[in-house]
């Protein structure tokens, strides 16, 4: 199962992939206040890396709490 974890509701926007419940990449960026601009962009790259698209993804997950998100 691949899964793809993001974090928003910080000053560090964090994505992180997952395949068989073992971490396969992340990547984090300093962004207070600009998560909704950089998201897109950051995991676009992120899958990218991982030679994953986003349809190869099985499970979308994220944290709750304050932020744009």
């Amino acid at each position: 199962m691949r899964l793809l974890a993001l974090e928003t509701g910080a000053t560090v926007l964090g994505a992180a992939l997952f395949e068989d419940g073992r971490p396969a990449r992340q990547v984090h960026q300093r962004a207070p206040q600009r998560q909704t601009e950089l998201l897109a962009p950051l995991v676009q790259g992120l899958l990218g890396a991982a030679a994953w698209t986003f349809n190869s993804l099985d499970v979308l997950a994220c944290a709750v709490g304050p932020g744009s998100f």
